[in-house]
């Protein structure tokens, strides 16, 4: 391993085993100079009971994001979760990572909890329509764990969590693999992602301002909206390679049709900035190749390595 990538593996490792900061001296938090890039990571999930099962799969698929970032010499700075639908259990943020904030339990640890902890599920608000919420204040933004995950306490909060420093480029990443709610068109707080404002992207604001939309990159990772019926999706899904069957029973195709036009709208509007990615294709053998991909598009029109 080279200096570059053993200096970004230590610094923003995805896995840690305490919730204590460490000091401010410590090496694990200085960037290495040579570093290309700086990345801010926004995971946007539907809870659901389901995910209990798929927790292994979406802490790999995690890893393999981060992976092919730190691979290309950028650096994941900050992370943070929330519900792809506000959930009276999960109202704001459920997940934040940092190198002066590690996270007690890994996402898909996290996911499992809240999974295990669902009764039932919102239906009447629009996929995505939290993330259109807190999006505009995003400097306001406070994680939070609960505190059955550290054992009866909380970390501390930091009231500017993204504000320490401008990324270079941020990627939300929206996990759902269950059927939608709803159609795209039933939805415009959705349309809130293709606007752009005069200082750049409307939807999502730092304390410094907004970024360019050539720096904001959505990337879906959704089960097929393509109609299909349950035996049709289960034989497709246990068709790639690698895909862990035990995980089909967790999944769903989903009749109706909102992030195929969703991304479609960024096609219109803002060319390049939104990727759909097959859930079953995501946690096969080729997930991680399909996350090099990813990346590697955002690096080339960037003009960054890799």
């Amino acid at each position: 391993m080279n200096r570059l990538a053993l200096a970004a593996s230590l610094l923003c490792s995805c896995t840690y085993i305490t919730i204590s900061p460490p000091p401010p001296e410590d090496p694990m938090c200085i960037e290495p100079p040579a570093i290309a890039a700086t990345v801010h990571i926004i995971y946007s999930v539907r809870l659901s009971r389901r995910l209990v099962s798929l927790s292994p799969q979406i802490t790999q698929l995690q890893a393999n994001l981060a992976s092919a970032i730190m691979s290309r010499g950028a650096l994941v700075t900050h992370t943070v979760a929330m519900p792809l639908v506000a959930e009276p259990h999960a109202p704001g943020a459920i997940y934040f990572e940092s190198c002066e904030t590690p996270p007690p339990q890994p996402l898909g640890e996290t996911l499992r909890y809240y999974g295990t902890s669902m009764t039932s599920n919102n239906k009447d608000t629009c996929e995505l329509q939290m993330l259109a919420d807190v999006g505009p204040t995003f400097e306001t933004l406070q994680p939070s764990y609960p505190g059955e995950l550290l054992g009866g306490q909380l970390p501390p909060m930091q009231t500017a969590f993204f504000n320490e420093r401008v990324p270079t480029y941020v990627v939300v990443v929206v996990i759902d693999p269950q059927e939608r709610e709803h159609d795209y068109d039933e939805c415009q707080s959705a349309k809130a992602f293709t606007r752009e404002g005069p200082g750049g992207v409307d939807w999502l604001r730092y304390a410094f301002g907004s970024l360019p939309p050539e720096r904001v990159y959505f990337l879906t990772v959704a089960t097929s909206e393509r109609g299909e019926g349950a035996t049709a999706f289960s034989e497709e899904c246990l068709n790639h390679a690698g895909f862990p069957a035990a995980a089909i029973d967790s999944l769903s195709p989903s009749p109706k049709t909102f992030f195929t036009d969703f991304t479609g709208a960024f096609v219109r509007e803002l060319p390049d900035q939104a990727t759909l990615l097959d859930f079953c294709d995501a946690i096969s053998a080729n997930g991680s190749v399909r996350m090099g991909d990813f990346v590697h598009e955002i690096h080339k029109r960037l003009g960054l390595p890799g």
